[in-house]
């Protein structure tokens, strides 16, 4: 069995490999209703080890703006403000991976 009870539990429930299983991406999508200057985005998290900003182009895929790693805080709220120069109504967050067995993210701001 796993070291990790919550993983074998998932195991058994779908009936696949442990192999199989992979963390999934968490993501946050944010309509802004019109095309908006950003320069950085708050963010307030708690065990977020690193983290995607995309922007939506004309054609509706999403660009890569910034990525960054987050430093730990031992078992505090994690603030971060991410520089992010962009012009576009929809922007993406996507939580690529966490310190623990799960993440939070308790408020994202768009400065």
């Amino acid at each position: 069995p796993p070291d990790h009870p919550y993983l074998w539990q998932q195991a058994l429930l779908t009936h696949k490999p442990l192999a199989r299983l992979k963390p999934t991406r968490k993501e946050l999508v944010i309509d802004r209703e019109t095309a908006q200057g950003m320069s950085a985005m708050r963010l307030v998290s708690s065990n977020v080890a690193s983290v995607l900003i995309e922007q939506a182009g004309d054609d509706g895929h999403f660009r890569k703006v910034v990525q960054r790693e987050l430093e730990p805080t031992e078992g505090k709220l994690q603030v971060n403000t991410i520089p992010a120069q962009t012009a576009s109504r929809y922007v993406r967050l996507k939580i690529l991976s966490g310190r623990a067995d799960f993440v939070s993210v308790v408020s994202v701001e768009i400065q």
